[in-house]
């Protein structure tokens, strides 16, 4: 079995400055890149405003973020930003990743991932399984807040999401309705391109993510 990365351990022990370190790691790399050819790989638009530096114009959730060159900031002007350690990872991944391919018709699990069916039971914890536990039959509570996160509805499932992450990046949190034989139960899932986008330790941050912002928003009403 491979070791699980570092900086991914470091997010699910709350330890951010392992991962605040490969942040670090992911910006360096990125400073050699040609923004433009950046540009046109991750949907991102790009505004120059010298020759060596710029901003990445970004949708991610369905807000639109700004990410500097040559240092790779991010920057949120929304009164909750998404500028977390997580977040910036994720971004870092996805600049560094991204190979301009189709982002994917399908669906796949985070099994289905470059050794995702290593850490599928870690990763189920803190995302479909959280999500029925904490819904369970109420699917109509479901919707609301999947629809409030602005997902549309997808023909799978007792009910299914799609979300918006980033420009070629999709992710789907399919829910079943439960009976007298079997509890509730969620997904996860993802655009069948994503490997060309994220890795799957990002992935994981991904997913979580989702799963955080359904709850979150449940929360509030």
């Amino acid at each position: 079995m491979p070791s699980f990365p570092d900086h991914m351990r470091s997010l699910l022990e709350n330890k951010p400055d392992l991962l605040a370190a490969r942040v670090d790691e992911l910006r360096q790399a990125l400073q050699q890149r040609n923004p433009q050819q950046l540009s046109a790989l991750t949907g991102a638009s790009y505004q120059q405003n010298s020759p060596d530096s710029g901003l990445f114009h970004l949708p991610v959730w369905g807000r639109l973020l700004q990410v500097s060159f040559p240092d790779f900031l991010i920057h949120d002007p929304h009164p909750r930003p998404l500028t977390g350690i997580a977040m910036q990872a994720m971004l870092m991944y996805y600049f560094i990743t991204a190979d301009g391919a189709p982002p994917g018709a399908d669906w796949i699990s985070f099994t289905d991932l470059p050794d995702g069916r290593f850490y599928t039971q870690a990763y189920h914890s803190y995302t479909g399984k959280l999500l029925a536990a904490r819904f369970g039959n109420e699917l109509a509570a479901f919707e609301a807040a999947a629809q409030e996160l602005g997902g549309k509805r997808q023909p799978l499932a007792s009910v299914a999401y799609a979300f918006e992450l980033l420009p070629r990046v999709r992710l789907l949190a399919a829910y079943w309705l439960g009976d007298e034989d079997f509890p509730a139960s969620c997904q996860v899932l993802f655009s069948s391109g994503v490997g060309h986008y994220l890795p799957t330790d990002a992935c994981a941050i991904a997913g979580g993510m989702l799963a955080r912002r359904l709850l979150a928003e449940t929360d509030q009403r």
